[in-house]
């Protein structure tokens, strides 16, 4: 049995390491905006928050909401 040429594995690899970063990036976007508060927005690519504006003020809302708990409720219940 042969083993693939270093040049078919660099570009495997490759390739891996992209697609991991194209499927990571919206997460990475979603989590950054949960942490930044409304007022800090900012529209910039990078997927990772200032780390001097990082806030948890939106969890702390949406635990505060009994609409959240209320929504919850229903979806464990159907699941």
């Amino acid at each position: 049995m042969r083993t693939p040429s270093r040049l078919k594995v660099f570009v495997a690899h490759a390739a891996l390491v992209l697609i991991t970063i194209v499927t990571l990036y919206p997460v990475l976007w979603v989590l950054k905006m949960a942490l930044t508060p409304s007022d800090a927005f900012s529209l910039s690519a990078s997927p990772f928050p200032d780390l001097r504006t990082v806030s948890l003020t939106n969890f702390e809302t949406l635990l505060g909401s009994s609409l959240f708990w209320r929504q919850l409720t229903n979806s464990v219940l159907v699941a």
